[in-house]
């Protein structure tokens, strides 16, 4: 019997362990945009009978629908009911974090459709947004977190992305100034999910990534910087 892999290393995700250990397949994910569009996705994922798993960065929504290859021929239909975004944390390599949606066979109730989505993956930080919705998981622990975020606070919660995606692929902004971002940023996006968010809390944390972003900006940075930052503020403050 051959040995196990090892873990997953610097550019190898869990998927690609899973793959080379256990085996996966290709699995089609159905998201329902705002405008009331199908977003198909295809992605890599490892299978079992109650639940798929998939990087930690795969688009992947409560409420989404799966299809997944039938091995007696067609498409098995189902639809995802919970996701759980896990961080690797203590001794475990942060490439072993990874999504487990649990799915059913059964509709689940019918819940408001997202426009803008992504994905925000930085150090001990995982936040997933898809226009109405919000999940997190922080500090290299389990914390399975999904809200709806209030049609005011959507598009912001799309710059707070663009700046996060800005300080962590420009090499204008050090480890220090992405860190400080990355705890900006979790806190607005924990903040506006709140049914009553912490106005003191949501500014404060907007003026810092807003600071983050003008201090780090440059002549090839400054553009995307200046227009990120121009949408860094409370809706109408």
């Amino acid at each position: 019997m051959s040995e196990m892999g090892p873990l997953p290393g610097s550019g190898h995700g869990f998927i690609a362990w899973v793959r080379n250990n256990f085996g996966t397949e290709m699995v089609t994910v159905i998201h329902q945009s705002e405008q009331g569009t199908e977003e198909r996705t295809e992605l890599e994922a490892q299978v079992q009978s109650k639940a798929a798993f998939f990087d930690v960065d795969a688009p992947v929504y409560e409420g989404d629908r799966l299809e997944i290859p039938d091995p007696r021929g067609g498409v098995q239909r189902v639809y995802i009911t919970d996701v759980e975004v896990n961080r690797a944390g203590g001794r475990i390599r942060a490439d072993m974090s990874h999504i487990k949606a649990t799915f059913s066979t059964s509709a689940p109730q019918s819940n408001p459709p997202g426009g803008h989505s992504g994905t925000v993956i930085y150090g001990d930080h995982a936040i997933v947004a898809s226009g109405s919705r919000v999940a997190i998981a922080t500090h290299g622990g389990r914390v399975v977190q999904h809200e709806e975020v209030p049609a005011a606070y959507t598009e912001l919660v799309a710059a707070v992305q663009g700046a996060l995606d800005l300080l962590e692929s420009s090499d204008y902004f050090g480890p220090d100034d992405q860190e400080i971002g990355r705890d900006a940023g979790s806190v607005i996006l924990q903040e506006v999910i709140k049914e009553e968010p912490d106005q003191k809390s949501l500014k404060g944390a907007l003026a810092t990534l807003r600071g983050v972003l003008t201090a780090g900006m440059t002549s090839a940075s400054g553009a995307a910087a200046s227009e990120i930052i121009k949408q860094l503020f409370v809706p109408g403050s």
